[in-house]
């Protein structure tokens, strides 16, 4: 039997500014998270990178910048939607803290 809840991680929705920068690029660009787990993100963009790129995303949560590498893990193009899926790869213990703190405010749960 197969399940469609594959996330590990609570997922919420959120509009959250931020950079992101792609393993074969040299300067940031502006990104829209819009929606956001302890295990990844789904960035608006009318742009999307390649599947498999890596990528670093930069933004603030409760006044802490938060520097994250990911992997592009899914892509849609050409509706209003646009945008990709990106998988965490590494985030430091401290930015786990601040992301959690960050999700459980928007889901109200503690």
């Amino acid at each position: 039997m197969t399940t469609d809840n594959r996330r590990e991680h609570q997922r919420v929705q959120i509009s959250l500014e931020g950079q992101l920068r792609s393993a074969i690029e040299t300067k940031y660009t502006r990104m829209l998270m819009a929606n956001l787990s302890l295990g990844g993100a789904y960035i608006r963009t009318e742009h999307p990178l390649d599947k498999g790129q890596h990528v670093e995303l930069t933004f603030t949560v409760n006044g802490r910048e938060v520097s994250i590498d990911g992997e592009v893990v899914w892509v849609r193009q050409g509706d209003a939607d646009a945008g990709m899926g990106i998988r965490f790869l590494h985030i430091d213990f401290d930015d786990i803290d601040a992301m959690r703190a960050l999700i459980e405010t928007e889901t109200g749960s503690s």
